[in-house]
C-alpha cells in the first residue's frame, strides 16, 4: 500500500508513469492532499502569497473552474479520480457536515466528462517545486 499526493497542479507522477506502474502492479494506491492544503478552494485574491506565482496560477485555476461552470472542490476531486482512478481518496474532515460535504463534492465529481481533466492539462500552468510543495512555502 502506498500514498500518493497528487493534485491538479502537479502532474509529476503521472508524467513519469509512477501512477500506471503502481496500477499495473496492483499497489494498493491512495490520494491524498487534492486540495493542496485548502489553497485550491481558496479565492485567489485572498489566498496567501506562499511562492513567487503561486497567485497568478490561482487565477488560471480558478478561471478554468468558472468557465467549465465547475466548482474548485468538485474539478479537485474529479483531476484525483482522473489521473488514479484505481485509488482511494483520503479527504479530511472534522465534522459531520463537512464530511456531508466531502461526499456531495464526491458524488459530484464522479459525474464529471473526462474533457473538463484533458483539457486542464493542456493549460495547467508549469510551476516550480516551492509551489507544488507546501513544505517550501514562505509562509508568515
Amino acid at each position: 500500500r502506498t500514498e500518493v499526493i497528487t493534485f491538479c497542479f502537479d502532474q509529476r507522477w503521472k508524467r513519469e508513469g509512477v501512477l500506471d506502474e503502481l496500477m499495473k502492479q496492483n499497489v494498493m494506491t491512495s490520494v491524498r492532499s487534492v486540495f493542496l492544503q485548502g489553497l485550491l478552494l481558496m479565492a485567489a485574491q485572498n489566498s496567501p502569497p506562499v511562492a513567487a506565482g503561486s497567485r497568478e496560477a490561482l487565477e488560471v485555476w480558478e478561471g478554468y473552474c468558472h468557465s467549465r461552470g465547475v466548482s474548485k472542490a468538485v474539478m479537485a476531486v474529479g483531476f484525483a479520480m482522473y489521473c488514479c482512478p484505481d485509488a482511494t481518496l483520503t479527504i479530511g474532515c472534522e465534522t459531520i457536515e463537512q464530511l456531508r460535504a466531502n461526499l456531495s463534492v464526491y458524488e459530484d465529481a464522479s459525474r464529471l466528462e473526462v474533457y473538463h481533466f484533458s483539457e486542464w492539462e493542456e493549460v495547467l500552468p508549469d510551476l516550480d517545486e516551492d509551489i507544488l510543495n507546501p513544505g517550501m512555502w514562505k509562509v508568515s
